[in-house]
């Protein structure tokens, strides 16, 4: 295994690009910007790349809704409410079944005593769950203000949430930061959000700038090769050992071909799922494993508090 690099304010766009086999299909136009030493324009690039490639299949796609917002497309209203949207304008976010709001304020303070916390109840924002109810509403509407707030949002998350893994971190362990509060279960679950942004294509809207996307590409690279810190990691039986061992290492290895290293983590999920299922069906047929509907939770769409229902997705499954 690599070094993997711990403090994602470190890493470079020249780090990224090294990452990447240029080599691939589709890639070419990175390639050669690369080795032009034009950076900017190897992530106008990576980015368009990610914006109309066609494999590997994520579980759903509407990348192609974004080209026609506003133009009349019909969009499932079930899928997000207006009003919850309203309210992510004004850093007033939702927790869990919308029960609880919590007022971050105009200038959007996230660091407080409670979000740096690993189990107080709005560190579940570190899942950033309130970015679906903008895509859904911009989709809805077509009102540009939608799409303006998720790239202020995400990009204000890079900025005060880089993540910067403890140099103790070790194979046995499940927070990758104490002092921030930051689990490996819900980081795993906020790649998944992003990975959304990208497929619903919300990255790649008019008012998002292209940096703003690169750098959530980015992002989901470096946060996801901290799973193959558990390459190691010994098998623990009912204890959400299956989400952040298993089933998120594999989809981000199935997801992420362009990285080898990345990559990896296909293979590497792949014996721990299997072992799961091999031992944690008791003899009368329950299930132990707890994180089993942690994995639903995460991997249906919509998640965020203020949707409804789970629309259909196309699931990928260990051979």
């Amino acid at each position: 295994m690599v070094d993997i690099p711990r403090d994602e304010r470190k890493v470079t766009d020249a780090d990224f690009f090294a990452a990447m086999d240029l080599s691939r299909r589709g890639l070419s136009q990175v390639r050669r910007a690369v080795e032009a030493g034009d950076l900017d324009a190897a992530k106008r690039a990576t980015v368009d790349y990610f914006r109309v490639r066609q494999t590997p299949k994520w579980f759903f796609d509407r990348r192609e809704e974004i080209e026609h917002v506003g133009k009349g497309t019909k969009v499932d209203l079930a899928r997000g409410g207006v009003e919850v949207a309203n309210e992510v304008l004004k850093h007033r976010f939702r927790l869990n079944k919308g029960a609880v709001v919590y007022d971050f304020g105009k200038d959007l303070n996230w660091r407080t005593e409670e979000m740096l916390g690993a189990w107080a109840a709005p560190s579940i924002l570190k899942r950033t769950p309130f970015l679906r109810p903008l895509v859904a509403a911009y989709k809805q509407t077509g009102r540009k203000v939608y799409a303006a707030k998720f790239a202020e949002l995400t990009q204000r998350w890079l900025d005060d949430w880089p993540l910067v893994v403890d140099r103790s971190f070790g194979p046995t362990d499940a927070i990758f930061s104490k002092s921030e509060g930051r689990k490996a279960m819900p980081t795993a679950d906020r790649v998944c959000c992003w990975l959304d942004m990208v497929y619903e294509g919300m990255a790649f809207a008019p008012e998002v700038p292209v940096e703003t996307a690169f750098r959530l590409i980015k992002s989901v690279w470096f946060t996801a090769l901290q799973y193959r810190r558990y390459e190691k990691s010994p098998y623990r039986p009912a204890n959400h050992h299956l989400w952040e061992r298993g089933t998120a290492p594999f989809f981000f290895g199935t997801i992420l071909p362009e990285f080898p290293e990345v990559a990896k983590l296909s293979d590497q999920g792949i014996p721990v799922i299997r072992k799961h299922v091999e031992r944690s069906f008791l003899s009368d047929g329950c299930y132990e494993e707890r994180s089993s509907n942690y994995t639903i939770g995460s991997v249906r769409f919509p998640e965020a508090p203020g949707f409804r229902g789970a629309q259909s997705r196309r699931v990928v499954r260990p051979q």
